[in-house]
């Protein structure tokens, strides 16, 4: 009988709720929730804001470093500041997991920005599986402002990781071309989305009523969705917009409120923040159509769990990881502008059969998307690159 593995899983994310809730903090859990039952897992979480006492299940120890790498804080900072931040982080990162590395089979190191200074430490990085999350690369796209500095630094360590789980092909390509990257050491595995499908009907004809999920930041590009509500009501029919997500960009959430009352559209958007799992279903089902006007995802959770949900959903050409994710095969409405999307938002809210065929979309989705079968795509490959799945259960 052999014993389990020993895993560390770095983070600066957490797997419930908090304020600052996103999709680090989604894939924090769904890590935890793959590996629980066959590893040991240790979990170091750099962040301030934690009771030192919280406990996660399926994680036996639990360290905080609280030098805090919670990046959202750093969102509004519309300069190269943040990332030469993460830069100076990066050397705490390395010295805190070297003090306790050697303890652990492999680690699991969810963001690319706590091994930035790991560049010499190749027999660690020899035993890393990273979730890159959201490379330079990805800012650049997302109309962040990125020194070449921390480009460099991504480029010099991202190919000495041992596995690279990608949620995409889209970030798959990017990581080779761009990176350098062995294509050999990269897993394409989307996202579970934890969900049931429902197949919706419009019931009523009198008011359009969109959700977006996404937290608001450049990325996310939310401006455009306040400017897609006013365009939609100056062609006579009345809409609401629905944002779930955290604030992580104050001037951009004031910029949005600004427009709302310039505009006499303030009781048109509804700013939920963030919201339990079971609070976000309930606004879905209170919804009609789901959209995103983000610049770039590397997979687009908010997309597939509007869909999971039979919510018809439009997004622009831009989320090449969705509209060419054909690992998935499934996609939704895709238009070029902002009109071309207040069109087809009508056409599928006054058309009951194309909404229909929309919404069906989601009923495959939810199992190609479902947590037990991403749970086992990942723990296959945990065990062909490591071969270490003797172990037994709990």
């Amino acid at each position: 009988m052999k014993l389990k593995k020993r895993v560390l899983i770095v983070t600066a994310k957490w797997p419930y709720a908090t304020s600052s809730t996103d999709g680090g903090d989604s894939t924090t859990k769904e890590i935890i929730h793959s590996l629980k039952n066959e590893y040991y897992l240790d979990m170091l979480c750099f962040r301030n804001d934690i009771d030192e006492k919280a406990e996660i299940e399926g994680i036996k120890n639990l360290y905080f470093c609280y030098d805090d790498f919670a990046q959202f804080k750093n969102y509004q900072l519309h300069s190269e500041k943040k990332f030469l931040i993460r830069i100076a982080q990066a050397k705490i990162a390395r010295r805190e997991i070297g003090k306790i590395d050697q303890n652990y089979d492999f680690i699991v190191i969810q963001h690319v920005m706590f091994i930035l200074d790991m560049a010499e430490d190749k027999e660690l990085l020899n035993k890393v599986v990273l979730y890159p999350m959201f490379t330079g690369i990805s800012y650049l796209k997302s109309g962040d402002k990125v020194p070449e500095i921390y480009i460099n630094c991504e480029k010099r360590v991202l190919p000495l990781a041992k596995m690279i789980i990608s949620p995409s092909k889209v970030e798959k390509h990017m990581l080779v071309e761009d990176y350098g990257v062995d294509e050999g050491k990269i897993m394409v595995v989307p996202r579970p989305v934890d969900y049931a499908f429902h197949l919706r009907k419009i019931t009523q004809k009198k008011k359009i009523k969109l959700l977006y999920i996404a937290s608001i930041r450049t990325q996310k590009c939310h401006m455009n969705a306040m400017k897609l509500i006013k365009t939609i009501i100056n062609k006579g029919v009345d809409a609401e917009l629905h944002c779930v997500g955290a604030v992580q960009d104050n001037i951009i959430f004031f910029e949005c409120m600004d427009y709302l009352k310039k505009n006499a559209l303030t009781h048109h958007v509804v700013f939920h923040g963030n919201k339990s799992h079971d609070q976000v279903e309930t606004i879905m089902r209170n919804c009609d159509i789901n959209i995103s006007t983000s610049r770039w995802e590397t997979f687009g959770r908010g997309v597939y769990e509007g869909m999971v949900c039979g919510l018809p959903t439009v997004v622009t050409n831009k989320l090449e990881c969705v509209t060419k994710a054909d690992n998935i095969g499934i996609y939704p409405c895709v238009v070029n502008s902002l009109d071309e999307m207040v069109n087809t938002i009508m056409d599928l809210f006054f058309d009951e059969k194309k909404y229909k065929a929309e919404s069906e979309k989601g009923k495959k989705l939810s199992t190609i998307l479902s947590v037990t079968k991403v749970d086992e795509l990942i723990r296959e490959k945990y065990k062909e690159v490591f071969n270490i799945w003797d172990t037994i259960k709990s």
